[in-house]
């Protein structure tokens, strides 16, 4: 008899939806959903690990689908570089590794230093990585992934998806075998555009700052219940 295991995907992507209509719904400062956002991202990585996933990517600020004031978007900078400062040491010690995929020239004050210091710092770690798209269009990524290969100047027949995947923000991370998008949202908004062309997709009717740690068993569910079915 064979045995029936439930099969663990090795990357998930989420898309983190449904911060401003949490605070909203609460009569509280769209900050709120913010604050709220990034303390999960606290805990829900090691959720993950936890279950045998071993890389995860979340949507923390994707530039084409995002509209907000001046004010909200300086707000998000300012809890982004508040997160990872605190929270660097804790995921340092367990393990954790950390990436950035985006654009880090335009990033205001000193954010891109603190992400290169937080990337830098977890090189080395191995019990999971966290891969956060910040600043991040996905257009843009193959945009200037072809650029960097225009500029090489790599001959016609030397271009294929190997290599354009070589010049993507991440190359050592495996695409992701689910995109889970939150607050039921039904479409990807331009995250992970190249990597996600096999990836399944669950959409969650249920905001980000709700996330719970039953969450990641009935994603895992669902997950096995899609592959069952192919």
């Amino acid at each position: 008899m064979t045995e029936n295991k439930n099969k663990i995907p090795r990357h998930i992507a989420i898309m983190l939806g449904g911060n401003d209509e949490w605070a909203k719904e609460r009569n509280l400062a769209v900050e709120n959903g913010s604050i709220k956002c990034y303390e999960l991202l606290k805990n829900v990585p090691g959720w993950f690990f936890e279950k045998g996933v071993k890389e995860i990517s979340f949507s923390l600020y994707l530039t084409n689908n995002y509209k907000k004031s001046e004010n909200d978007l300086a707000y998000l900078m300012k809890v982004t570089k508040n997160f990872l400062k605190e929270n660097l040491p804790e995921f340092d010690q367990s393990g954790y590794k950390i990436l950035l995929s985006g654009e880090t020239n335009d990033l205001p004050g000193d954010l891109a230093d603190v992400f290169k210091e937080a990337v830098s710092a977890t090189k080395d770690n191995s019990k999971g990585t966290m891969n956060f798209c910040f600043n991040y269009d996905g257009r843009n990524e193959i945009v200037e992934a072809v650029k960097k290969i225009i500029d090489k100047k790599f001959e016609t027949e030397q271009v294929s998806e190997s290599l354009i995947r070589k010049y993507l923000y991440q190359n050592e991370i495996a695409y992701p075998d689910l995109i889970v998008s939150m607050a039921g949202l039904q479409t990807v908004s331009g995250f992970l555009l190249w990597q996600s062309a096999d990836s399944e997709f669950i959409s969650m009717n249920k905001y980000w700052p709700d996330f719970e740690k039953t969450d990641v068993d009935l994603i895992l569910n669902k997950y096995n219940k899609i592959n069952k079915k192919i």
